[in-house]
C-alpha cells in the first residue's frame, strides 16, 4: 500500500479491522498497530503514528517477541525523529541493530543502518552518515532489496546535494529514480525528481529546475500525496534562492504542460 502510495486507504482498513475484530490475540494487535503506525507516519501523522506504535511496542515486549521488537522500534524511531526526539530516536536504533546481530538478521540491521544515515547526514554527520548508507547499500544490493537499494540511493543523493557535489547527486538520484519506476513507488519518484530539480536550480539549469519542481507539485497534486515535510524542506531550502527569478517561473508553467512521461525522460537524462 505505501508503495503505491495509497496509505490513507489503507489506514481506514486497519483501523476498521482493529475497530471490529473481538477477541483479537495480543501479537495479532500489536502487528495491525505497527501497520497502523506505518502508515499514519507515511501521511505525516507523526503523533498518532507513535502513539499507536508505543501501543505496538509495549505488547511485543511483553510477549517476548524480539524480532517484532527490533522492527517496531526503527518504524517508531522514524517517527519519534520526525516529532524531533533525537534522544529517544537514538536509543531506538541502539535496541535495533543490537537485536538485528543478536538475531542474525543482515536485512534488519542494514535497514537500521539506512535510518541511522538518514539522521547522521541531518545533523552534519556526513562521514558517518556516508558509511552508514554504503554499508546498508552493500548488504541490500547482496540481498537483493531492490526497495531499501533504492532507498539508500536516494539518501546518499541528498548527502551529495548537501555537500555540494552535484555530479554525484545527480547520478545516485537517477539511480533511485530508474529503481522507483521499474518498482513503481511513487513517493520515491516524488524524492527523487526533487532532488533532481535541486541539482538542477544550484547548477543554474533553471528551465531543468522548474520542469522538475512542477512535475513534482503536479503529482502531488493529481494522487493527493506530498513529500513528508522534514524531507521536502531541503529541497524548498535549495531552492529558494531561485524560486523568483524570471527563468524559474518560466520554466515551471512550461513544465505544467509536460507529459510526466516526458519529465521524467527529462529527469532521467544525465545533466
Amino acid at each position: 500500500w505505501h508503495m503505491r502510495a495509497h496509505e490513507a486507504e489503507a489506514r481506514r482498513w486497519v483501523e476498521r479491522a482493529l475497530k471490529t475484530s473481538d477477541g483479537l490475540s495480543p501479537a495479532a494487535r500489536a502487528a495491525g498497530l505497527h501497520v497502523l503506525g506505518a502508515l499514519l507516519f507515511w501521511e505525516g501523522d507523526f503523533k498518532r503514528s507513535a502513539r499507536a506504535l508505543e501501543e505496538s511496542l509495549a505488547l511485543s515486549r511483553a510477549a517476548g517477541d524480539q524480532r517484532r521488537i527490533a522492527e517496531i522500534a526503527n518504524t517508531l524511531g522514524n517517527s519519534m525523529w520526525a516529532l524531533g526526539d533525537r534522544k529517544r530516536t537514538r536509543k531506538l536504533r541502539e535496541e535495533a541493530i543490537r537485536l538485528g546481530w543478536e538475531l542474525r538478521d543482515p536485512r534488519g540491521v542494514a535497514r537500521t543502518l539506512h535510518y541511522i544515515g538518514e539522521e547522521s547526514r541531518d545533523t552534519g554527520d556526513r562521514a558517518g552518515a556516508r558509511r552508514a548508507f554504503e554499508e546498508s547499500l552493500d548488504v541490500m544490493r547482496e540481498l537483493g532489496d531492490k526497495s531499501f537499494v533504492m532507498a539508500s540511493l536516494h539518501g546518499l543523493g541528498d548527502l551529495e546535494l548537501d555537500s555540494g557535489n552535484l555530479s554525484a547527486a545527480s547520478q545516485r538520484y537517477r539511480e533511485s529514480l530508474a529503481l522507483a519506476l521499474e518498482l513503481d513507488t511513487p513517493n520515491v519518484v516524488l524524492l527523487t525528481l526533487a532532488g533532481l530539480a535541486s541539482v538542477a536550480a544550484v547548477s543554474r539549469d533553471l528551465a531543468r529546475a522548474g520542469h522538475l519542481w512542477a512535475t513534482v507539485e503536479g503529482m502531488e497534486e493529481r494522487r493527493g500525496m506530498r513529500i513528508l515535510s522534514f524531507e521536502r524542506e531541503r529541497y524548498e531550502r535549495t531552492l529558494d534562492p531561485y524560486v523568483s527569478t524570471p527563468a524559474f517561473v518560466a520554466a515551471l508553467a512550461e513544465g505544467k504542460e509536460l507529459t510526466q512521461a516526458d519529465a521524467l525522460d527529462e529527469a532521467l537524462a544525465p545533466g
